[in-house]
């Protein structure tokens, strides 16, 4: 199975309103302050986010983070911070933020009822403009207990209050979150394209589609259509690597290796796809030394454990054609040696077969000599497959059903040597049955024991050899 790169999730808590990334430095500060919270040195921590804080400007970020770091202590268990955090949604029950962070500490200690109820609770006194996020919130919590149908249908009411854009598109993308947990991809891809409709230039979101689509049945096309418009917005080697393996599920397979050598020297998953790729084409020594290189310089066990699957299956093609080759050598042999036996009985003196019963792969047939033509039959009758299958079945019960088989050889000799024809007929034991007709055609050398011949009948890969004896009377 060829391997897609995943995206990073969009991260789980984020402030209500949409603010400008923070910059490098204060994420940096903020790092600091989360490792000194895993120490559990609370006092220092506090020291260093008022320190943090008194950078911000004021904004609704500003007064979201405070709430998001006593949650942050309260799950390390600073049980103040946990009092602080209620007392806040008590003082203020239409303190979005603080209502938002309490859900998700209860959440982070799995007690999503909780979580539902404190979330619903604040619908009433939820500013306008903030009830969406709340809603949202509420609706991904409630579908983490298993009552998806219950979130789509806050979501659907949610949708027929609001009209803004942005509002509009975030509620699909809860709901392509809830199908996802469902799961149900229709649905989530569905909510996903809205979403992209509403907001087409969301890089983001159009990366997880093109990625759902790679993951249904028959949907690479679509994938195909996603990845290229995510790498119209920009360089991508994600995208890259994920668009070649869309080509190649769709058998593009020029844009496919073209897309993987494009993506591979920034991405190793994509040298180890390609690795893949060149094995499927035959180019065992490209796919080998790339897939070599992927695990000497990759670290991560997603490109280690694909890399490593091309050298074993480099492996196993080399030892299968190596195989198939001394298989074919042998086959060949056989049969040059055979066809030279051919040529000497050509101009041998001729000979008479022996009339008589002869076996061979197709039945004993029934063969006589008659100047330079030689003839044979058989017609039997065999219980039929489809009467096996319906025994089955019926356990044991059920009418029988016969066929049957005719075979015919023809031949022309010409000292000891003749080229034969067999035609074989199947009638199944039914007046409305339309016959199975088939026919193979080769060389035959008659034995000198006039008792005997030898046969080579052609093949779709090899020609078939073996030698019919008279078995008996006619």
């Amino acid at each position: 199975a060829v391997v897609l790169t995943a995206q990073v999730s969009a991260p789980e808590s984020k402030p209500v309103s949409e603010e400008a990334p923070v910059p490098a430095s204060e994420r940096a500060s903020f790092e600091d302050i989360t490792t000194l919270l895993d120490k559990n040195e609370f006092e220092r921590a506090d020291e260093a986010f008022e320190k943090y804080l008194a950078e911000q400007k004021e904004s609704s970020f500003k007064s979201w983070v405070r709430y998001f770091y006593l949650k942050l202590k309260a799950i390390k268990g600073h049980a103040a911070s946990l009092r602080e955090l209620r007392a806040a949604v008590e003082a203020d029950p239409g303190n979005v933020s603080a209502r938002r962070e309490l859900a998700a500490y209860y959440k982070h200690f799995d007690r999503q009822g909780e979580a539902v109820e404190l979330l619903i609770s604040g619908f009433g006194a939820a500013p306008p403009r903030l009830k969406p996020a709340l809603v949202r919130d509420a609706a991904g919590t409630l579908s983490a207990t298993g009552a998806h149908a219950k979130a789509l249908e806050m979501l659907s009411l949610l949708l027929k209050e609001i009209s803004e854009p942005a509002e509009v598109g975030l509620t699909f993308m809860t709901m392509a979150d809830i199908a996802k947990k469902m799961p149900d991809p229709v649905l989530e891809s569905a909510a996903l394209e809205q979403a992209l409709a509403i907001d087409p230039a969301d890089s983001y979101t159009r990366f997880r589609l093109a990625y759902l689509y790679s993951e249904m049945e028959k949907k690479s096309y679509l994938a195909m259509y996603h990845y290229k418009l995510r790498l119209a917005q920009g360089a991508d080697a994600m995208a890259l690597n994920n668009l070649g393996v869309a080509f190649g599920a769709l058998e593009l397979t020029g844009k496919e290796v073209g897309m993987l050598e494009t993506a591979s020297p920034e991405n190793p998953l994509a040298r180890a796809n390609l690795s893949h790729a060149y094995i499927d084409r035959g180019f065992l020594q490209k796919a080998e030394a790339l897939a070599k290189e992927v695990l000497a310089e990759a670290r991560d066990d997603t490109y280690q454990k694909r890399a490593a699957a091309a050298l074993e299956r480099v492996s196993n093609k080399q030892a299968h054609e190596d195989e198939k080759e001394e298989s074919l050598n042998r086959a060949a042999q056989a049969e040059a040696e055979f066809r030279a036996k051919y040529a000497q009985a050509w101009v041998s003196d001729p000979t008479t077969l022996i009339a008589g019963i002869y076996g061979t792969p197709h039945g004993k047939l029934s063969v006589r000599q008659e100047g330079h033509s030689l003839v044979g039959s058989v017609s039997l009758q065999e219980e039929s497959p489809a009467s096996l299958f319906s025994s089955i079945l019926t356990g044991g019960g059920g009418t029988k059903r016969l066929r049957t088989r005719t075979v015919h050889l023809q031949a022309e000799i010409t000292g000891r040597a003749g080229r034969f024809k067999v035609t074989v007929e199947v009638r199944d034991d039914s007046p409305y049955a339309i016959p199975d007709l088939s026919s193979f055609e080769g060389l035959l050398v008659l034995g000198g024991d006039r008792q005997s011949f030898g046969a080579l009948e052609e093949a779709k890969e090899v020609a078939k050899i073996y030698r019919a004896t008279r078995v008996g009377d006619s």
